[in-house]
């Protein structure tokens, strides 16, 4: 890891679960955050997009339509092209952070600004996962459009996580 991040935790799935909640890990110790995520399905042909939610400064997953979300997808089979665009959604479905389905593969993610109460929640991300014998890179931002203090972030999934995990670290 670059000398510039700061280890803030580690989560871990246990089990066969839908979300994994990484709380109490945003502060206004740093403007930044990176985030390194390996999470995998439960089992093979779910093929479900990780999905992102926040958690505010009293603990609350945030479900109101405050988020926007735009991807750019790279398949290894076709040419490249804008997915997924939306607005004033309940979750980000399209972050940009897809599942391990192999070796070496996986997600990260900025987050800026998350405990300043005066500024919108920035995320970009990026991924490599296999879908159908295929590899998959993406490109992903996302806001919550809300100014408010956000402690923690919610990785959740229509199937169900089988493994994996979330490291989250700050950036000096």
């Amino acid at each position: 890891m670059a000398s510039n991040l700061e280890f803030i935790g580690k989560f871990e799935v246990t089990g066969t679960v839908q979300t994994l909640d990484c709380d109490n890990v945003f502060s206004d110790a740093y403007t930044s955050y990176f985030i390194k995520v390996s999470l995998k399905e439960s089992s093979a042909g779910n093929d479900q997009w990780i999905r992102i939610r926040l958690i505010d400064n009293s603990g609350s997953v945030i479900t109101d339509s405050e988020y926007d979300y735009a991807q750019y997808v790279m398949p290894s089979n076709t040419g490249f092209y804008d997915s997924n665009r939306a607005e004033n959604q309940d979750n980000i479905t399209y972050s940009g952070i897809g599942y391990v389905d192999g070796p070496g593969q996986g997600g990260e993610m900025y987050i800026h600004n998350p405990a300043d109460s005066a500024s919108y929640t920035f995320m970009t991300a990026s991924s490599s996962t296999t879908v159908t014998g295929h590899q998959y890179s993406v490109k992903g931002v996302s806001f919550h459009e809300v100014a408010e203090t956000i402690r923690g972030i919610r990785f959740y999934s229509t199937a169900y996580f089988g493994s994996g995990s979330v490291s989250i670290y700050g950036v000096k």
